[in-house]
């Protein structure tokens, strides 16, 4: 079974309430503060978990995990391939990591969960598919090397899913390979660095004789 890494001594002093009882803040989409949703970690992209919006600003929201350190919390908006609606991991057969006062013989269950915290579950309508990123194996781009965020590559596309891309930089060993969402900042298409006046990191073949 697949669990969390055990949270540090002062997470508790870090983890923010999840009992929302009156929700202000929502976004276009029918987001607000406070709802409850089942969100990937993606930390640990195998787990889906009980979550809650606990930000909106205009159409993005934050998503903590309920009981947990905040730095496992992201933004996203609402066509995000990470967020689900309450009751979407039953529908799909996947297994609801609950929040850690949870025992793991005591079955969680959506509707005690969202009466005891006085909270409501995000809406299903306001979940929006994202659209094809359009991105191919091959293609050229350029992108951050994350482990020099400084330092913009001449990269190609290795491998793709639906939501994401593997990035190459072209020149180096596949062990650099990393993947990232389609919809990353750290990706620029073919030209970008001189149109903003970055310097483009050519590939290591063009610095040997």
């Amino acid at each position: 079974t697949l669990t969390r890494p055990t949270s540090t001594p002062w997470a508790g002093a870090r983890r923010r309430t999840t009992n929302y009882s009156h929700p202000k803040t929502v976004t276009p989409m029918g987001f607000r503060v406070g709802m409850k949703l089942e969100a990937v970690d993606k930390k640990n992209p195998a787990l889906v978990c009980v979550a809650t919006i606990t930000d909106v600003v205009d159409s993005r929201f934050l998503v903590h995990f309920d009981t947990w350190d905040d730095s496992y919390d992201y933004w996203c908006d609402s066509s995000s391939p990470y967020i689900h609606p309450v009751g979407w991991c039953q529908e799909h057969g996947r297994p609801l990591t609950p929040p850690q006062n949870y025992s793991e013989g005591k079955k969680f269950s959506w509707e005690k969960y969202l009466e005891e915290n006085g909270a409501q579950a995000a809406p299903a309508r306001a979940f929006k598919q994202r659209p094809t990123h359009g991105f191919q194996p091959g293609m050229r781009l350029e992108a951050v090397d994350r482990r020099n965020p400084t330092l913009v590559c001449v990269a190609t596309i290795a491998n793709c899913d639906d939501h994401r891309i593997k990035v190459h930089f072209d020149g180096w060993s596949p062990e650099y390979n990393y993947w990232l969402d389609a919809d990353c900042p750290d990706i620029h298409p073919v030209g970008w660095c001189e149109k903003t006046g970055h310097p483009l990191q050519l590939p290591v073949s063009e610095y040997t004789p």
